[in-house]
């Protein structure tokens, strides 16, 4: 019985300097004993595809300019009768989330912008942000912009790119989302997508806030496509983009088996949309084209 005791207790010690080690270490407990499946804690809900084919990319073009994120561009592509806009979301120096593709420097010259030298290729801040025109006309955009947007276009949806991979970054701008979100009527929750870029940031996301569907990007993935249908059907992940050249009917029909729909980026031309849809591409994100 003693030999007994004594196992018990060094068990039980060990657990606990095991524990106290990857704590120390910051590696994520859970995901060490197992690759788990939280999407049991609450269903994904994803009626806003019924309808929907197209997703313009950074709000979508508006008078023949592309990537501009801007006021603009999202009331130009809502009149067209475009509903699910993907944004590009920035932290600027003092830690207010805008709507902007990047901060190198060939997006200044991209979008017109006169940015002195020594501003370039690091965030500015948001009252710089703000001041200054893209293309010299259209209007930029701040997160709380966005929210007033949804508020006003009930029908529309945002799905995020905030383009980070760590849990450091992807944590400081889901808060401040999250904050903003808690000040808006329920229903704008309701129609943000979060992309995730990996399995990691789809349970940090799911673990510590409250959206109603995702997702799954898949141009950065090093997963195969057999492990990308797995971890989207067991996490009710009914949506995963891939890039036009990566695109094969093997995944198509491999994600399709469970009711997982296949969207497509970035398409600017009708015939590309027409090969895609024969293998059976649900979906496809778009500088230019409407519905």
């Amino acid at each position: 019985m003693k030999n007994i005791n004594k196992i018990l207790i060094l068990l039980f010690t060990s657990l606990i300097i095991i524990f106290i080690l990857l704590n120390y270490m910051k590696i994520d407990v859970i995901s060490v004993f197992s690759d788990y499946n939280i999407s049991s804690k609450k269903s994904n809900n994803y009626e806003w595809i019924e309808n929907n084919h197209f997703v313009v990319h950074a709000m979508g073009s508006v008078a023949g300019k592309r990537v501009t994120n801007s006021l603009e561009a999202f009331e130009s592509n809502y009149d067209k009768g475009i509903r699910l806009f993907e944004v590009d979301l920035m932290l600027t120096s003092d830690n207010f989330i805008v709507a902007r593709h990047d901060w190198l420097a060939y997006l200044a010259v991209m979008l017109e912008q006169d940015i002195p030298g020594h501003m370039l290729e690091k965030p500015l801040s948001y009252s710089e942000f703000r001041k200054l025109k893209i293309n010299q006309k259209f209007n930029p955009l701040g997160l709380e912009d966005i929210i007033q947007l949804m508020i006003s276009h009930e029908d529309a949806f945002i799905i995020t790119d905030t383009k980070d991979i760590d849990k450091e970054n992807i944590l400081k701008k889901f808060d401040i989302i999250d904050e903003l979100l808690s000040h808006a009527p329920a229903t704008v929750r309701k129609r943000v997508i979060p992309q995730v870029y990996d399995k990691k940031m789809y349970k940090l996301l799911k673990k510590n806030y409250d959206f109603s569907s995702y997702i799954f990007t898949t141009y950065n993935s090093l997963l195969t496509e057999n492990e990308i249908v797995e971890f989207a059907h067991k996490n009710d992940i009914r949506v995963v983009s891939v890039t036009y050249t990566k695109c094969t009917k093997s995944i198509v029909d491999k994600l399709g088996k469970y009711d997982i729909y296949t969207f497509v980026h970035t398409i600017n031309h009708i015939e590309q949309i027409e090969e895609f849809e024969k293998m059976g591409v649900y979906g496809f994100y778009t500088d230019y084209l409407k519905p």
